[in-house]
């Protein structure tokens, strides 16, 4: 998530940078200007590239905007800013993202403040909330966790993707989306069929 938020801001650095027609972060731009003195550059050219790189960045990480707050709310749970109206909004968001009681998160999130326990184990970072109880937090644990699950490691996708390239190959032209999704699964998957279970299962053919 920082480094969603790091390229937006270079990106919005980029388009300064061109608009005042300094080019420090464009090089061969700035070296070209200094070679041609009279040649005329238009910004805007430029400029609307790279904004439409930015909308096009924002439509496909809105979702992670959407949860930006709750993250690094469950990051910093024991943020000496956060007060009552805070509180109260992060509740929201927690209820309307995960369809949860808001009266019941908002208590949840009010109590471990005042747990001696937990904020002496603060600064463990995200493991801090295996510490915290099922049983004490039910709902809340439930957030983390599936929050948690969002940024899992990339090593799925990367499989996925590598399979793929093998899977989908040009003597393979005519594999149907289903087929792939299908043999994506196994490849990936590391599911076992229970065969001799399926045996007993199925009819045998009976000899003539």
């Amino acid at each position: 998530m920082s480094s969603i938020a790091a390229f937006q801001s270079q990106t919005a650095s980029m388009i300064v940078d061109i608009e005042k027609k300094q080019f420090q972060q464009f090089v061969n731009i700035k070296d070209h200007m200094e070679k041609h003195s009279t040649y005329n550059l238009v910004p805007d050219k430029y400029t609307a590239e790279i904004k439409a790189v930015v909308s096009d960045f924002e439509i496909r990480f809105r979702d992670i905007k959407k949860i930006e707050k709750l993250v690094e709310f469950i990051s910093y749970l024991f943020n000496n800013s956060i007060n009552h109206s805070d509180i109260y909004e992060i509740a929201t968001k927690f209820a309307d993202t995960f369809q949860m009681d808001h009266v019941i998160l908002q208590n949840e999130i009010i109590t471990p403040h005042c747990d001696i326990f937990l904020k002496a184990r603060s600064s463990l970072g995200l493991d801090f909330w295996a510490l915290v109880s099922n049983e004490k937090y039910p709902s809340l644990k439930k957030c983390v966790e599936q929050l948690h699950s969002c940024f899992g490691s990339t090593y799925l996708c990367e499989s996925a993707f590598s399979y793929l390239k093998q899977t989908k190959n040009k003597h393979r032209s005519r594999l149907t989306d289903a087929h792939t999704l299908d043999s994506l699964r196994l490849a990936i998957s590391n599911y076992k069929p229970d065969f001799a279970n399926l045996a007993e299962d199925a009819q045998t053919q009976c000899s003539h």
